[in-house]
Parts: C-alpha cells; structure tokens; sequence
C-alpha cells in the first residue's frame, strides 16, 4: 500500500512537470527609451520668425517617432543650451535639472535668422537659418551638439529638419551602443546563475510514532541538514541526512532501551511560488537508514547471572514524503511543514508523522 502511494505521488510528481515544461513564456516587453524634446529658444529679437522655436523640434520629433525605437514627448517650454565654456559644477547642476524631465535623453536648442554678407539676393543678402542642437545622456552624463545651416526660409524645412533628425538619431543610437556596452553581463554571471541553483537548511521537528512501534517508544525530535539542486524554477533535487533518536525509559516496558536511525535520503521536490515572499512545496525521497538498538543491561545485584541483551544493527529502505509552506526574506527561507517516514523492517515496519519547521538559505 506504501510503495502504491509512493510511485503514485512521484507520477503526479512528474506529469504536473511536464505540463509546466510546456508551457510557452511569455515574451518580455521591453520598454522604449523616452526623448524628451524642449522648445527651443529663438534669438530673433524681430519676433518675425519666433515660430521656428515651435516648428523644429516638433518636427524633428515627429520624425524622431517613424522609427518607434524611441518614446518622444515635446513640450512648449524652452531650455538654454548648455555653454560651451561651462565649468564642471556648471554641467552638473544643469543635468541635475533637466533630471526633472524624467527621460532618458533630453533635447535642446536655439534657432537664429542670421544674413548672409556673401550671397545677395533681390540686393540683399540671403537669409540663413542657423540651428544648434544638444543631445543629452543622462545615463553617462554626456552630450553632443549638432550644428545646422539651412538656406529654406519659410514654413517648408525638409531639408534641414532630414539632417538634423539623422544628426540625432545618430548620436541617440551611439549612446545606446554605449549603454549597452555598460550594462554586458559580468563574467562572473554564468558561476553565479550556477549557485543560484542550490540551497542548503536543516529541519527541526517531532516525530510522532505510529502503529506497534508507539507502545515500545515515546515520540521525540529529529534533525534533518538538506541540501538542494534547482533543476528548474519549481522542481529540484533534495539529499538529506536524517537522525533520530528516542527511548522508553518512562514507559513500562520491562527492559529499556533507546532507538537511533541515522537516514540518507535521496529524492525529489516541487515548488509553487504563489507569492512574492510564499510559496508551497512537497516531496518525496527514498534512501537507506541504519538502525541501532541498544538495551540496557538487565542484570542485577539479586539476579548477576542475567545474559544481558545483545544490540541490534540493521540497514533497511526508508521513505519519507512531506508538504511545507516556505516564507522568502532576501536569501533566507523559512519554513514549516508535516511528514511521513517509513522505514522497513524484515519483521514490523516503523512508521512516524512529523511537524517541523526549518531554516535554509539560497546561494
């Protein structure tokens, strides 16, 4: 009846693995990159062109979004330009405000109607539109600024609005290489995936005797170090060594004796993370427990020709299955739980319940 329930779990054991083993991830989204583009500031005192300062940036980032790498938002508000000859603690107060955009990468500018003396045009001088753009990567902390000429004059800026959007895309794309770059794995990553995989724990707990056994012995505490392998997320291998010790000296029994099985458990788990911090496990092992039976000397100053007892040693298959609840606190585990142990004798098998609680850690 044992060994039915015992291949019966480990089926369901296995089954419930292999539908979790079929099961497809889910494909992680990983999320754009936000632009955030300022209005940019116009240094014509004329106001004639001050739409310009609107017009740009709107446009680049409309031509900024066709590549849906980036998440771009604009706004209407105008940010200075960083100067050129600005000192250390001038750049660092600057990112530290424009860290207020919550972004990635920030955008600014200015735009400017300047006359060209060497080109007239109806007598005189051709207008250029000038505009300077600065990049910024709050990642590392660094910029660039792009620098841009254009003869259109008017409401169409294609040309100009091309360039400065390859200008940008460029240096966005550059800073991603290098923020890839900075985030590669450590090579230490695949030795500390590989220990990630094992924990290691001792259980504490009473086992209750069942059956014949309980009217020769009283029920005590056993202990169980464990140590185990992650296969996969939710199941793993578990070896254990398990003692326990117990005797009948309060009980009327005649002659007295104590009883140490010493187990080695070898086997599998499941666990379901149901919560961040819970999860639930169960278990099955089999292994070999080595029994040892010690009875007091029953010889006595009325008696002295009593044949004392002789020990008794034995190794037999034991089995133990169990369910627990485990709480998760950084690396530390704990947790609480019951379980079964049987361990078959050649004349009367011996048979326990157990509660336990346990303290383990993960690598």
């Amino acid at each position: 009846m044992i060994k039915k329930i015992l291949y019966s779990g480990l089926i369901l054991l296995v089954s419930v693995t292999c539908l979790r083993a079929e099961e497809k991830p889910e494909t992680a989204q990983v999320a754009k990159k936000k632009v955030f583009i300022y209005s940019f500031v116009p240094l014509d005192n004329s106001g004639k062109y001050q739409y310009y300062s609107s017009i740009i940036p709107k446009t680049l980032a409309k031509s900024l979004k066709r590549n849906e790498i980036f998440n771009i938002e604009t706004t209407d508000e105008t940010f200075a330009i960083l100067p050129a000859d600005a000192s250390g603690k001038e750049k660092q107060d600057y990112f530290d405000r424009i860290r207020e955009a919550n972004s990635d990468y920030v955008i600014t500018g200015f735009c400017e109607i300047v006359e060209n003396p060497q080109v007239l045009v109806n007598g005189k001088n051709e207008l250029l539109l000038k505009i300077k753009i600065q990049v910024f990567n709050l990642f590392d902390q660094s910029f660039d600024t792009i620098n841009l000429t254009s003869r259109e004059i008017g409401v169409i800026l294609k040309d100009v609005i091309d360039n400065g959007t390859a200008e940008i895309e460029n240096k966005l794309s550059l800073y991603e290489s290098n923020r890839r770059e900075h985030m590669k794995p450590s090579p230490f990553l695949p030795a500390h995936r590989f220990f990630t995989r094992f924990s290691f724990g001792i259980e504490v707990g009473e086992l209750f005797i069942l059956g014949k056994w309980d009217d020769l012995y009283n029920w005590s505490q056993f202990v169980s170090p464990y140590f185990r392998l992650n296969i996969r997320d939710y199941i793993g291998i578990n070896l254990s060594y398990d003692y326990f010790s117990t005797d009948n000296d309060d009980m009327d029994s005649g002659t007295n004796s104590t009883m140490e099985i010493d187990t080695i458990f070898l086997g599998l788990y499941y666990t379901y993370r149901f919560k961040r911090y819970f999860d639930v496990m169960v278990s099955a092992s089999g292994g070999l427990s080595f029994t040892y039976i010690r009875f007091a000397d029953p010889s006595t100053d009325d008696n002295p020709y009593m044949d004392p007892l002789s020990d008794k040693k034995s190794i037999d298959p034991g089995i133990i299955t169990g369910a627990s609840i485990g709480f998760h606190l950084s690396c530390v585990v704990l947790r609480i739980g019951c379980s079964y142990r049987g361990y078959f004798y050649a004349d009367e098998p011996f048979h326990g319940m157990g509660l336990y609680g346990s303290l383990g850690c993960n690598f």
